[in-house]
């Protein structure tokens, strides 16, 4: 954003991931409250990584800082503000998810309680002024820590107005001040806003309150339990608890600016919506109604993120304890001073100590092939394999791309977030069928596709092997990573790509509901032996013997034909859960046939096995007559 801002401000979301797609960074977080960080790095050097890593270094550094100066404010403590700076800065949850930068910029969130406090305690027009301006870069930093924030500050403000006993104008000028920020944070989502309404799609799986409630529970024991993120370790669980003690005690605070049971009662007042919803929508009626109409939330992924921001009064609280440590030594005299740094450094070290994680770095050199990359004509690339899991399942694709990218700085087919293109399923499901010439030519016409990037070293044998055996003549090749040049297409469908059809597919096939007159032929080409724990290929010719033309190339999943493949064990007639779901690579009218290749893991058991294609439309079966005796083969895995 850093470069679109002065180059072309008007198409701002247009990131190079998921070519053609506009509006790429709606799919995604778009960080702008990092912008002051960001474009000075960016405009000094003209770097992306450059700039990803000051602004991943800085995060730490900035949240250490507005930590220090919140707490710095309320207790006038060095120490203090030494030891919260730390505690927030250093919170456990933060190691845990390093690679997901949108929640790791949290400097604001200090800074929002520190204006707030000294708004409500005086009522100086600039803190009301950097309160609102902090909010809104917090806000606009993620989404994911911006509900938090909303929920957090939604019931400090009150509380903390009410325990200091501040004139009801000012708080009604900070809630006025924050409904501005969302009216812009509304203006930025757009964009976000516009993609949804596109249809977009679920790399991670379709996310429903159902789903959330599968997968993303936070129940209170997490806060005990030392495994998960959001138990904060020891440290900082004894400093806090000691803090708030002291707080409630009320001699600690007796020179402070505010007084110590009213600022225990703020911090707690802070947490304690976190808490709550960090359960989720299991946690009660109250909260799964929330989830049913708050908009957005429901697709908000991950719920515990809600309490990762209950670090900032763990970390204020344990800055108390330190301060009133300083305090307590500092009555001994001159001697005694000189003891509570020490004692403050020790327990930084353990906190430090008990949070440790290795930093994950990419310690390979850039392929070569980029840097090829960049002195040919610009044109959209798409890399082999494609989509968020390689092989095996393992994670190698598409992030990598995305990260390689800023070097070539070409558009890229591929892309990497929680949600992509509605038409994107059909670009990886018919990318994983290539070097067929069909899938080839339907990715030309929706993506436009000018270089293939194969990497044959994350491949199958089996895929490898087509590669090697099927493929043109590469126009380069870097050991095992292999370039195809693709000619332009003769039709351009990226308009359908970009805002799909309502009753069309992406092929232009009308989205029919086949019926009893629709039937399909499948037959299983040259099987070859299959042995068990192994890949296998498969070449497959599916025909139409139906009435109406076939909408494979449709992006609503419950209308799209495609096969489904599954292993049978011959003893078990109880069908298996694991299947595959295999694309047509284009739309398939009556009496047309197609061949579909595709590579598949094997039973991991030797036996006998009886290999099953189906034709689906959804999760309804298209008839296939038995008599052809083709859509069940016997198997033997050896």
């Amino acid at each position: 954003m850093a470069r679109t801002l002065v180059t072309a401000p008007t198409r701002l979301f247009d990131g190079n991931m998921f070519h053609p797609a506009r509006d790429a960074l709606g799919y995604s977080e778009h960080l702008l409250g990092a912008l002051p960080v960001t474009l000075p790095a960016y405009w000094a050097t003209a770097n992306p990584i450059f700039t990803h890593q000051l602004l991943f270094l800085a995060t730490f550094v900035l949240s250490a800082l507005a930590m220090a100066a919140l707490v710095r404010f309320w207790t006038g403590s060095d120490l203090g503000a030494f030891v919260a700076g730390a505690l927030f800065a250093f919170a456990r949850w933060r190691f845990a998810y390093l690679y997901w930068l949108q929640l790791l910029v949290t400097f604001y969130a200090p800074l929002v309680v520190l204006f707030s406090s000294r708004y409500l305690r005086a009522g100086r027009r600039g803190d009301l002024l950097g309160a609102g301006a902090c909010f809104l870069g917090q806000v606009l930093s993620s989404y994911a820590l911006a509900y938090p924030m909303c929920a957090a500050m939604g019931v400090f403000w009150p509380v903390h107005a009410l325990v200091l006993r501040a004139p009801l104008r000012r708080l009604v000028a900070l809630l006025t001040v924050a409904m501005a920020a969302g009216l812009v944070l509304v203006l930025v989502s757009m964009p976000m806003l516009h993609v949804q309404r596109l249809g977009v799609s679920h790399i991670t799986g379709e996310w429903t309150v159902a789903r959330v409630l599968e997968w993303n529970l936070s129940p209170l024991g997490a806060w005990l339990d030392a495994r998960a993120p959001v138990f904060p370790g020891y440290v900082s669980y004894g400093l806090a608890l000691t803090g708030l003690g002291l707080l409630l005690h009320g001699r600690v605070a007796r020179r402070w600016p505010i007084q110590g049971r009213a600022l225990a009662v703020s911090l707690v007042a802070f947490a304690g919506p976190l808490v709550f919803l960090a359960l989720g929508p299991r946690g009660g009626p109250a909260l799964g109604w929330l989830w049913e109409h708050v908009p957005g939330l429901r697709h908000y992924r991950v719920v515990e993120r809600f309490a990762y921001l209950v670090s900032l009064p763990t970390a204020a609280l344990g800055g108390v304890a330190a301060a009133a440590l300083e305090q307590r030594v500092r009555r001994a005299g001159r001697r005694g001073a000189w003891c509570a740094w020490p004692g403050g450094l020790i327990l930084v070290a353990a906190l430090c100590f008990e949070v440790r994680a290795p930093i994950p770095l990419l310690a390979d050199p850039l392929p070569p092939v980029y840097t090829w990359l960049q002195g040919q004509p610009v044109g959209p690339v798409l890399e082999i394999p494609a989509g968020m899991l390689g092989p095996m399942g393992v994670r190698i694709s598409d992030p990598r791309y995305v990260f390689w990218s800023a070097w070539h700085g070409r558009p890229i087919v591929n892309g990497y977030s929680g949600y992509a293109p509605a038409g994107y399923p059909l670009v990886t499901g018919l990318a994983a069928q290539l070097p067929g010439e069909e899938p080839l030519a339907t990715l030309r016409r929706l993506t436009g596709v000018r270089w293939l990037v194969v990497h044959l070293r994350w491949l199958t044998p089996g895929e490898r092997s087509r590669w090697e055996s099927e493929a043109p003549a590469p126009v380069a090749r870097f050991g095992d990573d292999v370039v195809f040049a693709v000619a332009p297409a003769a039709e351009d469908w990226s308009a359908r790509y970009q805002r799909p059809p309502a009753e069309n597919t992406l092929g232009g096939a009308p989205l029919v509901t086949l019926g009893p007159t629709d039937a399909a032929a499948v037959r299983w080409d040259d099987p070859a032996p299959v042995h068990a724990r192994e890949t296998t290929p498969v070449r497959l010719t599916v025909r139409n013997t139906g009435t109406q033309r076939w909408p494979a190339l449709g992006v609503d999943p419950r209308r799209r034909v495609m096969l489904v493949l599954r292993w049978q064990p011959t003893a078990n007639p109880t069908p298996p859960k694991a299947t595959v779901a295999v694309l047509l690579p284009r739309d398939l009218g009556p009496g047309e046939a197609v061949t579909v290749n595709t590579v598949l893991a094997t039973p991991n058991t030797p036996g006998r096995y009886d290999f099953i294609a189906e034709v689906r439309q959804g999760e309804t079966l298209v008839r296939t007559p038995s008599e052809m005796g083709d859509a069940r083969v016997p198997v033997v895995v050896s």
